[in-house]
Formats: C-alpha cells, structure tokens, sequence
C-alpha cells in the first residue's frame, strides 16, 4: 500500500514537472512568426518576347517602364 503512494506521488510530481517546463517562459520555444500579408499588383505594360526557353518554362521580354514601379528593361519570367 505504501509503494502505490508513493507511485502516485511520483506520478504527481512527475506531472507538476512536466507542466512547469511547458508554461516555463525561459524553456519554452518560442511561437513561429505568422508569415507577413502579401498584396498582389496588376500592371499593363507592352513589351516585346525576345527569347522563349520552353525546357526551362522561361520568356524574356524586353517591356516599356512600369510607372512608380520599374524602369523598362529585358528580363526572363517563368511560365507554366
């Protein structure tokens, strides 16, 4: 009879050790950071296809300046 006493005091603080370490700040992990809000653009922009790399899925397009955005330039894109 005393040995399950003194199971189930082990058992116990076994269980109060276990719940300290989890709420313990300085042990616990700390929580991921949540990823930031991602805002999509559209832009209409002309441009001419210079280069079609079809094994890579890959254009280059030499378009005209994106106004506040971008200067005109060539530059590949990906494409399914």
């Amino acid at each position: 009879m005393v040995r399950f006493f003194i199971a189930v005091a082990l058992v116990g603080l076994w269980s109060l050790g276990c719940e300290r370490a989890r709420t313990d700040p300085v042990s616990a992990t700390p929580a991921a950071p949540t990823p930031p809000t991602v805002r999509t653009q559209s832009f209409q922009v002309k441009g001419v296809i210079k280069e079609v790399k079809a094994d890579a899925k890959e254009i280059t397009i030499r378009h005209e300046e994106v106004p506040n955005y971008m200067p005109a330039m060539t530059m590949p894109f990906d494409v399914q």
